[in-house]
């Protein structure tokens, strides 16, 4: 049976899904963005793997279609609960929801919604958080999902200062709340998950200064100059000593410095 629940206006992909979870009455859901696609068997054979494990969350490989070609991206597989729950807090895993099959109750026993207007960068929160209440995962190494990446008016493939800067605000929120989850959990996810926020401050910081957004730039020293002491020192930075001035000056001089550099290499070679 196919059933389908729609909104009255375009709000969005977090929205989307919480409609969905909200709807969804089965034990496992999976979720498909709007312009990717899942093989014809892929809920057969990820509900297989799942019976013969009895694991909350299953994934398969991934085909990744690009302009320029097409690559299947499986990933590793990581057992260990704790060591999963880092590595995609940190993205050094896969992070994604989509194409995964997830037992229902770890959305709607432990209260896990997405959060509406945070469309960017919404899985490596969520998959973070769905890792640390699930007992077990599993995986399979066929491919279930194809992820489309050659739609240049998807949301991610935005481009230009304005999209730059609400697409990193939307990551850093994701990752702020992220922070406020881990808050009151073990020790080892609170500092990791602080370490990480100030990392995406500087990027965020570092892409102000890219387009001259003074503003986003003073708001993000605010944020940064407010984190503890041995974040500072993770990322270098000092209170009361950085300005705008001082940062966009050094960026246009890096940014010369790179120009130059690859200007010379193409010269040399004749590349």
């Amino acid at each position: 049976m196919v059933r389908i629940v729609s909104h009255d206006r375009n709000r969005g992909l977090a929205a989307s899904r919480n409609t969905g979870l909200t709807h969804a009455s089965g034990d496992f859901v999976i979720c498909v963005d709007s312009d990717d696609w899942l093989e014809e068997d892929a809920v057969m054979q990820l509900a297989q793997k799942q019976s013969e494990s009895n694991a909350d969350i299953v994934q398969g490989a991934y085909m990744v279609h690009e302009s320029d070609g097409s690559r299947v991206w499986s990933g590793s597989h990581c057992t260990d609960r704790d060591g999963a729950v880092l590595k995609m807090m940190q993205r050094t895993w896969d992070h994604f929801v989509a194409g995964r099959l997830i037992r229902r109750t770890l959305f709607t026993s432990n209260g896990l919604r997405w959060t509406e207007g945070l469309d960017v960068a919404e899985d490596r929160c969520m998959m973070t958080m769905l890792a640390y209440y699930a007992r077990k995962t599993d995986a399979i190494d066929n491919v279930v999902y194809h992820y489309e990446r050659r739609n240049d008016h998807a949301l991610t493939s935005a481009t230009g200062a304005r999209n730059d800067i609400r697409n990193q605000r939307q990551e850093l929120g994701n990752l702020l709340q992220l922070e406020h989850f881990f808050a009151d959990k073990e020790t080892v996810f609170r500092d990791a998950c602080s370490r990480c926020v100030t990392e995406e401050l500087r990027n965020s910081l570092q892409l102000a200064v890219k387009h001259s957004d003074r503003d986003e730039y003073y708001r993000i020293v605010s944020m940064i100059d407010g984190r503890r002491d041995e974040d500072l020192q993770w990322i270098g930075w000092s209170k009361g000593v950085k300005g705008w001035i001082k940062h966009r000056y050094g960026y246009i001089i890096l940014s010369r410095s790179v120009a130059a550099f690859f200007k010379a290499i193409k010269e040399k070679f004749g590349a």
